[in-house]
């Protein structure tokens, strides 16, 4: 999806952390329509020259963005609605974002949210 999107490497990282989270939130919600909503407000929120909030104008509306909503079959009411549920529990803190390290370490607990597999001698 971020490639059709065409988001830079630091919107997908941010996106994964905000979807993983909301997705731990049970919203009860298909995950592509919270994955699309979740880039659709880091674009509205960070990224100066696109726009895609469900109250811009059509013909301002981000091409990829528009393109990639039909695409996925998501009608504009439904995008509204979700992108309304998704931009308040970010902006209310209403998640749990994990924060892990290069080594995939959860940087407060310190230590490893995978198992190791002692047969192959390799992470699951």
């Amino acid at each position: 999806m971020s490639d059709k999107l065409r988001l830079d490497s630091w919107e997908i990282k941010r996106a994964i952390q905000l979807f993983d989270a909301l997705q731990r939130s049970y919203m009860g919600l298909p995950s592509e329509v919270v994955a699309f909503t979740t880039c659709a407000y880091l674009v509205h929120q960070y990224d100066n020259n696109r726009d895609y909030h469900p109250q811009t104008k059509q013909e301002d509306r981000d091409y990829f963005l528009e393109t990639c909503r039909k695409d996925f079959g998501i009608s504009h009411d439904w995008f509204e609605s979700v992108y309304g549920k998704v931009s308040h529990k970010i902006r209310n803190g209403e998640i749990n974002i994990q924060r892990h390290d290069d080594y995939e370490v959860d940087t407060h607990a310190e230590q490893s949210w995978r198992t190791r597999n002692n047969d192959e001698g390799g992470w699951l």
